[in-house]
Order: C-alpha cells, then sequence, then structure tokens
C-alpha cells in the first residue's frame, strides 16, 4: 500500500449555466446514452438499464453535470473486482457488456487494495475545450479520497480520437488494443490523482 498521499479538494468549478446533479433518474442515463451516440456506436455504450443500475447500487460511481435541461457531461469512475480488471487488461471486456457486479463498494474492500476504471469521461460538444472535465474529474475522485493509500492502478479503455488524446494529457501508459478495437491505457492512481490536482488549462474528451 502506498502512503497516504495529501490531495486538496476545493469546491467545484463549473462553467456558468452548469450545476452537478445530486440525484439522478433513469431519463438522466438516457440523456447521457444519446450524448455517447455523439461520439461512438451502440457496441461501446452501457445500456440506460444497466448505467442506471451501477448508479443505483453504486452511486458513487457516476458523476453528472448539467446545463439546464440537458446533460454537460458525465464521469464514471470506480473499483472492479480482480478478474474484471484482469480482463480489461487482457482487452477482453468491453463496457457495452459490463453489470453492476463488476463493481466494489471501496469501504467493504478498501484493505484488499482497489484496482480502478475510469469508464467514462464525457463532455457535450457546446462544453468542449472548456474547464469542464477538469472540474469535474476533481468531482469524481472526492469518494476514493478516505481510500486513496488502498487505490493501486486506474485503467481506461478510449474508442475515439479524443480519448486517447485524453488519456495521453494526463499520464496514462499505453497497454496496447483490446479485442474490440479500442486502446488501453493505465497508470498508478495516486499518479493520476497528481495529474487531476494540477490540472489548470482547458481540456476536453470524448
Amino acid at each position: 500500500m502506498k502512503g497516504l498521499l495529501c490531495y486538496n479538494a476545493g469546491q467545484m468549478s463549473l462553467p456558468e449555466g452548469c450545476r452537478l446533479l445530486s440525484e439522478l433518474n433513469y431519463q438522466h442515463f438516457e440523456l447521457m446514452a444519446q450524448l455517447e451516440e455523439t461520439y461512438y456506436s451502440r457496441d461501446y455504450i452501457t445500456p440506460a438499464e444497466e448505467s442506471y443500475r451501477w448508479y443505483r447500487l453504486h452511486p458513487y460511481s457516476t458523476l453528472v453535470v448539467a446545463d439546464g435541461d440537458e446533460i454537460a457531461g458525465f464521469v464514471n469512475l470506480f473499483p472492479v473486482k480482480a478478474e474484471v480488471f484482469a480482463a480489461l487488461l487482457a482487452g477482453q471486456l468491453n463496457d457495452h457488456d459490463m453489470g453492476a457486479e463488476a463493481m466494489l463498494n471501496p469501504a467493504e474492500h478498501a484493505e484488499e487494495g482497489l484496482e480502478m476504471f475510469l469508464s467514462c469521461v464525457v463532455v457535450s460538444p457546446r462544453h468542449r475545450g472548456g474547464r469542464l472535465v477538469p472540474a469535474m474529474l476533481k468531482e469524481a475522485i472526492k469518494p476514493y479520497l478516505p481510500y486513496l493509500p488502498c487505490c493501486r492502478r486506474v485503467i481506461t479503455d478510449n474508442v475515439t480520437d479524443d480519448g486517447v488524446r485524453f488519456s495521453r494529457r494526463y499520464g496514462f501508459r499505453p497497454l496496447g488494443h483490446s479485442g474490440h478495437a479500442s486502446k488501453l491505457y493505465m497508470q498508478d492512481f495516486a499518479d493520476f490523482i497528481r495529474r487531476i490536482e494540477a490540472a489548470t488549462l482547458p481540456d476536453s474528451a470524448g
């Protein structure tokens, strides 16, 4: 286990007109899936029914920002079981097929060590290139701050060029290609936290 990390949680700084949604309903997940379809096919998208189930069982896994009645962006970040992380590393698991059973409750499993999956960082076209991505990431990691010494690695699975650029910008190392034509990236979770804290420039991801 790594030593205790210091992190300045701070306040969430959102673009004007945007707000963090504290409670989500099924319609939000339908809108999130529609936003994902702006960038890639349904073959890579967790169905709204299942992603809503993710949230119902593990509410810390999903962070959503709205602009009026529209979804401005969202992040999915959560710990997964060891065998699930191994499947992700091997490029054998697509988000589309991931069920809530793959996830872990950090409060119950921290002592075993936590392997993290950054499943989605999606921003609406209107909010790309601004400060929304760094703001969402800083908020998305907050549920895991009490468990930072137990968090080991974080992996992400990119299906767009913008996703690859995001991973490189935030210090992820390339692992290779998955069996479903995506690109895998990984880094130590502690390093990811430090890069999030240092992020001050406009950013975008898709």
